[in-house]
């Protein structure tokens, strides 16, 4: 079963929070199967789902405002709301996997969407999110309903998150080690050259190497002009 790049993106920033992550787990459905895309579970009893979804070309950003925020789950999210009956069927008797902590055992569910989206302020994104967690409440069990939460972040976002949390653990707590995750280890990486500590190369040297990198990474984003183009 393939896996995306955004799946990764968002289960390395999981893995960052502390997180033990699983990708595409399945779920049964009425003779078929569907899955769930990041299962994310942490030892003090928080449980993380989550959907992500990229589609169109691959320079498509969805502006999610007006009635696509307010109504977020019927109008924006439509056909993909069905994942979210995952959450009861995998923690049903048949489904539950061992490792999945039992419903009086989560402190705390939450189901997240991650798309490319953006929103462009503050209210609209508040009135997604309440839309999106009613209905995240309304489909989880019992049980963990009023635990229950849902959050939408754009893969942007994910990426921007995975690597200050990898700056903050390299630069700010000087974790000196790899992580294991290829995401995690490749913007290690970009992070050694963004913030190096330049070894035999003499005074100055290691604020040069940032001032390249940060050229070099702006070139091949935004290219040598740094203009957009349409």
């Amino acid at each position: 079963m393939m896996t995306t790049a955004d799946e990764h993106l968002l289960s390395a920033l999981w893995q960052l929070d502390g997180f033990m992550t699983v990708l595409r787990w399945p779920v049964t459905v009425e003779g078929n199967y569907s899955d769930i895309d990041v299962i994310g579970v942490r030892a003090d009893g928080v449980v993380r789902f989550a959907e992500c979804k990229a589609t169109d070309g691959p320079r498509t950003v969805y502006v999610v405002k007006d009635s696509w925020a307010s109504n977020f789950v019927e109008e924006w999210l439509e056909e993909w709301q069905e994942s979210l009956g995952n959450i009861r069927r995998v923690w049903s008797k048949e489904e539950c996997p061992k490792w999945l902590p039992a419903l009086e055992k989560v402190k705390e569910f939450s189901f997240w969407f991650c798309a490319n989206l953006w929103f462009p302020d503050d209210e609209s994104r508040k009135n997604a999110e309440k839309n999106f967690t009613d209905y995240v409440r309304k489909m989880a069990p019992a049980e963990i309903q009023q635990r229950s939460s849902g959050k939408i972040i754009s893969i942007r976002d994910v990426l921007i998150e995975v690597v200050r949390g990898v700056r903050q653990e390299i630069v700010d707590q000087e974790y000196g080690g790899r992580f294991g995750d290829p995401i995690l280890d490749i913007v290690r990486e970009l992070v050694r050259y963004s913030s190096p500590k330049a070894v035999d190369g003499g005074f100055g040297v290691s604020k040069v190497i940032s001032e390249e990198t940060e050229k070099k990474i702006r070139e091949v984003l935004w290219g040598r002009n740094g203009i957009l183009s349409s």
